[in-house]
């Protein structure tokens, strides 16, 4: 995820680039493109890069940080033991 989000950072300043000085190449299906739009172009492509390129990272720390295996003597701490709120069983003899 993290080299798609460095690709499409690339990309977002390319258009910006390009854009800024011919606005008819990036929008060639309009008649009379704006700067302003292709702004806006470069501006949500950097900021759906800024956010690709975070949740890359949360996923990398999240891989790191989970166990890869539990023996067959221990028990996993994540989970826990069924818990009656309060109650206590009675035995019937």
């Amino acid at each position: 995820m993290v080299v798609y989000a460095i690709n499409l950072f690339i990309v977002s300043i390319v258009i910006l680039i390009v854009g800024m000085i011919k606005p008819g190449w990036i929008m060639f299906w309009m008649d009379k493109p704006s700067r302003m739009g292709v702004a806006w172009l470069g501006v949500l492509l950097f900021m759906g890069a800024a956010v690709l390129f975070g949740e890359g990272e949360r996923q990398k720390k999240l891989a790191q940080n989970t166990p890869t295996e539990i023996s067959s003597g221990q028990k996993s701490q994540d989970v826990a033991a069924p818990q009656t709120a309060g109650k206590t069983q009675v035995q019937e003899k």
